[in-house]
C-alpha cells in the first residue's frame, strides 16, 4: 500500500509539472500597461475566438465592449501609428443589430500630440439573424495643432459563443493598400485602423 501512495504522489507532482509547463491563453493574462502591447495581446485573444454562431446572437438588449483601436495614417511628412481606447455598444433585435461607439485617448507614434474621439457607426448588412457588421469609422482629431478628418470603412463582427467580442477593420484594396482616407491641411493620405474590443 506504501509503494501506491508513493506511485500517486509521484505521478501528481509529475501532472503538476506538466500543466505548469502550459502556457496560459492571452485570454487569461493580465494586460500589460503598455497600450500598443495591449492592444496586440486582445488582439492574439481574439483570435483564439470562433465567429459567433448565428443561433447564438442574441436578439434582444445590449452590450458594451471596451478594448483598442490601433492603425496606420499618412501624413505631409511620412507615415505616424496610432493606438487608442474603443468604447462600442451594440444593440440587439430580432431584425437588426448595430453598434455605436466612440475612439479617443489616441497616442502617436512619432509622438505627435494629439486629442478628440472619433465616431464607429456599424450595422448587420442584412436582415437578422446576422453576425457580422459593416460599417465606418469617421469625425476629426486634432493632430499635432492641425485638423485631421478621418473616413474609413471598415467591416468584420462577432467573436465567442455569446458575442463576446467585436473586431473591426479596413480592408485593404487589390494592393494591399489601407482604404480608409484621412485630410490634413493641404494633403489627403490613406489610413487603416482596427478595432478589438471584448466584453468587460
Amino acid at each position: 500500500m506504501q509503494r501506491k501512495v508513493k506511485l500517486g504522489g509521484v505521478a501528481m507532482v509529475g501532472l503538476l509539472a506538466l500543466s505548469a509547463c502550459v502556457p496560459k491563453s492571452p485570454c487569461e493574462l493580465a494586460p500589460p500597461s503598455d497600450r500598443v502591447a495591449a492592444a496586440g495581446q486582445m488582439s492574439d485573444c481574439l483570435n483564439t475566438l470562433q465567429v459567433t454562431p448565428v443561433a447564438q446572437m442574441p436578439i434582444v438588449g445590449t452590450a458594451t465592449y471596451n478594448g483598442f483601436v490601433t492603425g496606420t495614417m499618412q501624413t505631409a511628412s511620412g507615415s505616424d501609428s496610432l493606438v487608442g481606447d474603443a468604447s462600442l455598444t451594440a444593440s440587439f433585435a430580432s431584425n437588426s443589430t448595430s453598434v455605436a461607439g466612440t475612439l479617443g485617448n489616441f497616442a502617436s507614434g512619432n509622438g505627435v500630440t494629439i486629442s478628440g474621439t472619433l465616431a464607429v457607426a456599424a450595422a448587420t448588412p442584412a436582415l437578422f439573424p446576422s453576425n457580422t457588421l459593416t460599417g465606418n469609422i469617421t469625425g476629426s482629431l486634432t493632430y499635432g495643432g492641425s485638423t485631421a478628418t478621418f473616413a474609413v470603412p471598415v467591416s468584420g463582427g462577432y467573436l465567442g459563443d455569446g458575442a463576446d467580442a467585436i473586431t473591426l477593420i479596413n480592408p485593404a484594396d487589390s494592393a494591399g493598400n489601407a482604404t480608409g482616407t484621412v485630410t490634413l491641411p493641404g494633403f489627403t493620405g490613406t489610413t487603416g485602423l482596427a478595432i478589438v474590443a471584448l466584453k468587460p
